[in-house]
């Protein structure tokens, strides 16, 4: 649904509402424009204001709303501003408004129908220092006084029930529709961490709940939360720097959500909590949704596709991201999802398709990337320089990657490449378009691999064991090969516990001169192609399953 269009219903909590297109008796505005002074008047004299589609330019500074403008009628029913536009940068607070003794209730402040614009946004080389600086607000008597805040659109501090119904942040075109992109790297944006004003922010214990609206803010994030908590349902971010950023101390869950076409990510959060469902990340310059500095990030049943550079990203140490039933394609430069420098990550129910490198990667140390029940299929890359580059998964650098229930099919260069890494695997399976199955290397000789209940078929190779990496093969079959079925080179040992080699038309095992070794105990071996080696000893039993041990080492290595 386009938040821009969205119908503007419903009643406001224990208190009036004024529906669209119609005038309150108390509180109506007959104008086109007007001034702060008289919307602050007319925010004394009644609980609800309806603007009627009239434009308040706030003037210079902050335009304070809080408890100040509370008299005993607005303690029960809150405050309701409705169908109109605000101009200038607003603050929402609730400070002071509940004083110890008092017995006043909690500030209720909500929007509807209304557009927050501004026509003097925060300049970008203030960038750095935009979240402590301390920014002009006008007060009720329309005295400037000075306190500090992250500069934005619209700021919440400390104000505990804030509603945004079906309102306008920025320059929001209901027309708009989020196109792919294919981002070079020379016009890559030079903010990377952006806390430059932002359209939203939300601070220091405030909650805020958000529905039907549209946020377009060029010059900072749709949403920024820090130590708050937001609600966010069927929304669009879009246009942004990045669409919505969490951090630290803040929870942000989002619904039926849109954010795309922003210039760096869709969804990030740095040490924050967000939660998205049925969320579409789509058309965003670099990530799809970014977790780092320990943030963690919930997926559930979302749409990450079309971006520029990574789908999902997780990064840095107590960093947590969890994706469940989540479509992902055509993420032009590189990734999938990607965990990295000690990131914890989780897939379960994927469809993962239209990338340049690899559809999963976990990389560095304490790394930890689980794909359960994940498809990755179809290599077709928008970026055909690479289309010969692309691998199913990946892990390197003394991370760890379990796969169970994982299917590669389509993809033409590796199936898995494990680099001085390790990987687990159940029930794994690869096409016969993959060029090696399950390739592991690695210079330190740290690679090691444990396959169990695998299907590896077709393309060159099934299992290549390299640099003194260990495999360990248990119920796995491996064949239609066009050229070998196991494959160890440079010090590469694989023991393989019953499965089978079969059908492999060059040779079912190759090993070269460099103290490689096989061990097969009740393996099926049937159908390869020349004889596969010299010396070898064999033990077939009376269904005609075969044990080895077989390898070019010292003598001494092998028992009659």
């Amino acid at each position: 649904m386009d938040p821009t269009r969205a119908a503007h219903r419903g009643a406001s909590r224990g208190g009036e509402r004024a529906a669209t297109g119609t005038t309150v008796a108390a509180g109506s505005v007959p104008g086109p424009e007007m001034t702060a002074a008289a919307f602050r008047d007319l925010l004394r004299e009644s609980p609800t204001v309806d603007l009627g589609g009239a434009t308040v330019d706030v003037g210079p500074g902050t335009f304070a709303i809080g408890f100040r403008q509370r008299t005993r009628l607005r303690s029960q029913h809150g405050i309701t501003i409705a169908n109109g536009t605000i101009k200038g940068q607003l603050l929402c607070t609730g400070a002071d408004a509940n004083p110890a003794g008092s017995g006043v209730a909690e500030l209720r402040l909500e929007f509807r129908n209304v557009t927050f614009r501004s026509e003097q946004p925060v300049s970008e080389d203030k960038a750095s220092d935009a979240e402590n600086a301390t920014f002009a607000v006008r007060d009720d008597d329309l005295s400037v006084s000075q306190i500090p805040m992250v500069a934005g659109l619209v700021v919440a501090r400390d104000i505990k029930d804030l509603t945004f119904e079906s309102c306008t942040f920025g320059d929001a075109d209901p027309d708009y529709k989020a196109t792919p992109i294919v981002p070079r790297q020379e016009q890559m944006p030079r903010l990377r961490n952006v806390t430059l004003a932002p359209a939203l922010a939300v601070l220091d214990n405030s909650k805020v709940s958000i529905q039907h609206c549209a946020f377009v803010n060029k010059m900072g994030p749709g949403l920024l939360a820090k130590g708050s908590s937001v609600k966010v349902r069927r929304s669009e971010f879009s246009k942004s720097t990045t669409g919505v950023l969490v951090l630290g101390g803040a929870e942000v869950s989002l619904e039926d959500t849109i954010s795309a076409g922003n210039d760096l990510d869709g969804l990030m959060t740095i040490g924050g909590s967000l939660k998205a469902t049925r969320t579409t990340c789509r058309s965003n310059w670099c990530h799809g949704a970014i977790a780092e500095g320990g943030g963690v990030m919930t997926l559930i049943s979302c749409d990450i596709s079309t971006n520029g550079w990574f789908g999902v990203h997780a990064s840095g140490p107590g960093t947590k991201v969890e994706v469940k039933d989540m479509h992902l394609e055509h993420n032009t430069y590189a990734f999938g999802v990607v965990a990295e420098a000690g990131a914890q990550c989780t897939v379960q129910g994927a469809s993962i398709q239209g990338y340049s490198f690899s559809g999963l990667k976990a990389i560095g140390e304490g790394s930890r990337l689980t794909a359960k029940n994940v498809v990755i299929a179809d290599r077709s890359s928008p970026r055909p320089a690479v289309a010969d580059g692309g691998i199913g998964a990946e892990v390197a650098d003394g991370a760890i990657l379990r796969l169970s229930g994982v299917h590669i099919h389509g993809i033409r260069k590796t199936g898995v490449w494990v680099h001085d890494a390790k990987l687990y695997a159940h029930n794994l399976e690869t096409g016969s378009e993959v060029s090696t199955g399950v390739s592991v290397t690695g210079e330190k000789g740290r690679s090691t691999t444990d396959l169990e209940t695998c299907k590896i078929s077709g393309g060159k190779v099934g299992v290549k064991a390299d640099d003194c990496s260990k495999v360990i093969m248990t119920d796995v079959n491996i064949f239609n090969c066009t050229e070998y079925g196991v494959l160890a080179r440079n010090g590469g040992r694989v023991t393989m516990n019953r499965g089978s080699i079969v059908g492999n038309a060059l040779q079912g095992i190759s090993i070269d001169e460099t103290r490689s070794r096989v061990t097969m105990t009740d393996v099926a071996y049937t159908g390869n192609g020349q004889n596969d080696f010299v010396g070898k000893i064999w033990i077939e039993n009376s269904e005609g399953r075969v044990s080895c041990d077989v390898g070019w080492a010292d003598e001494d290595d092998f028992s009659e």
